[in-house]
């Protein structure tokens, strides 16, 4: 059943979905950290997150670059970021719908209502994050690779390396492939078009950083007694969809392993679970995005498999208005509290402040360090190694008695900063509930709910 018109509603119906969406899913804190970095190179040609202070601490050079562009031409960020991730989903979808080359709409209307409608894919796309150009640069390696362009996909997988780190596996896995077909003479080729792109990117990094190393991973690379328990339980029992579609995945692959997109998509799903069961690191949702992604997509061809040969499958393909019936639900339905009450509120209280008149230690530096425009203590050592080299990061307050306090309404910061609290004055709460008095309670854990406090003179 293969049928243009079809095929483009079916597109649409994924596009329309997702834009309903937008004003219903925030941006993560740490979407902000990476615009503040842009936006600093914009205005000061620095990719830096504290103004005069050297520090390599955003993760996604070329990411950042993007959106350093952006900023530079006078797109808002926070107002452009989650459509131009939907693009780049979008993109993705395309190519994968091509070049798995099933060439029926009841597959691709099975694949855009499950992609649509999966709590933690639209989370991540409409989160502003780096993970969706950085599936779509891997999605081109891919097809390039299955098209024999070698050199052009050496060359876009090494630049998808400075999207994110973990785009060295991609290009093991493509390398592996070509040593199983003894084209060595093409190997050498394409390692020296890769030495070269990481030469050239990691010296201009070098030179003027004076390291190879982001700020954020030695802070991250800190962590410790983080378990394969946890590792496996942030990959597959958070999203409840890729878990069911995990052992359907592996019979997709099993059954169609022959289509070399299926094959090297199996193959890199499964090298990145490795990946980060062997390195341990804290898995952020946004990290999942590829291997959500690729389980989604294999156990949808194992399912389309499946019931191809059902007398009214073909009826499947009008279900696929119902990405957009959901949408409208959860937008109408759904509140965003974060964005409403902390990110707007933010925004608006800081924004008759001089820039880089005060400074603040926070605990999550992202939105505060967006909207206030200030110098930021970071506690947990993401843009600068201030926290990391005390043996409390708490004594950031003693040793540099910030303007501000940013902390989060956790039971565990009131006991730790006991004693620095009492120099400093409740100015106002950011809680998602709307309320901006001192709350009754604190969180058992982390919340995305924030105290301010502004030092006694």
């Amino acid at each position: 059943m293969e049928n243009k018109y079809i095929y483009y509603l079916i597109l649409a119906s994924y596009l329309i979905s997702r834009i309903l969406l937008i004003d219903s899913i925030y941006l993560f804190d740490d979407t902000f950290i990476t615009f503040r970095f842009a936006e600093n190179l914009a205005n000061s040609n620095t990719l830096i997150y504290n103004l005069n202070e050297n520090f390599l601490g955003v993760s996604t050079p070329i990411y950042a670059l993007f959106c350093a562009f952006l900023d530079f031409i006078n797109i808002k960020l926070t107002k452009s970021i989650s459509y131009i991730n939907i693009l780049f989903e979008l993109i993705s979808l395309i190519l994968i719908i091509k070049y798995l080359n099933f060439k029926n709409n009841v597959f691709n209307s099975l694949l855009i209502i499950l992609i649509s409608i999966s709590p933690y894919l639209f989370r991540i796309t409409l989160g502003g994050m780096e993970s969706n150009l950085f599936f779509l640069v891997s999605i081109t390696s891919i097809v390039l690779f299955i098209k024999k362009k070698y050199h052009l996909m050496s060359l876009i997988a090494s630049i998808n390396c400075f999207i994110r780190p973990e785009g060295m596996i991609l290009i093991l896995i493509l390398l592996i492939l070509l040593i199983i077909e003894k084209e060595y003479k093409l190997l050498f080729q394409l390692i020296g078009i890769g030495v070269l792109v990481a030469s050239i990117g990691l010296g201009i990094i070098y030179q003027y950083y004076n390291t190879l190393i982001p700020q954020s991973v030695s802070a991250k690379a800190g962590l410790k007694n983080i378990t394969s328990i946890q590792v496996l339980t942030a990959i597959f029992w958070k999203d409840k969809v890729s878990l069911l579609l995990l052992i359907p995945s592996i019979f997709g692959y099993l059954k169609f392993k022959k289509n070399p997109f299926i094959s090297i998509l199996f193959y890199w799903m499964l090298s990145l679970v490795a990946f980060y069961l062997i390195t341990k690191p804290l898995v952020w949702t946004w990290y999942s995005y590829p291997i959500w992604m690729a389980i989604s997509i294999l156990g949808i061809v194992y399912i389309y498999h499946l019931i191809q040969k059902i007398k009214y499958s073909n009826c499947i393909v009008y279900l696929v208005i119902f990405p957009i019936i959901f949408s409208i639900l959860i937008r109408y339905k759904v509140p965003n509290n974060i964005k409403n009450n902390i990110y707007s509120k933010l925004e608006t209280y800081f924004e008759d402040f001089e820039e880089n008149k005060y400074t603040i230690y926070a605990n999550d530096i992202g939105a505060i360090g967006y909207y206030s425009k200030q110098y930021i203590y970071d506690s947990e050592s993401l843009i600068h190694d201030i926290a990391i080299n005390l043996d409390r990061k708490e004594d950031i307050i003693k040793l540099y008695n910030p303007d501000f306090l940013f902390i989060n309404n956790t039971k565990d910061n009131f006991i730790k900063l006991e004693n620095e609290l009492k120099n400093y004055k409740f100015v106002k709460a950011f809680m998602q509930n709307g309320d901006s008095i001192f709350p009754k309670s604190h969180s058992d854990s982390w919340t995305q709910d924030y105290l301010l406090y502004q030092k006694i003179d």
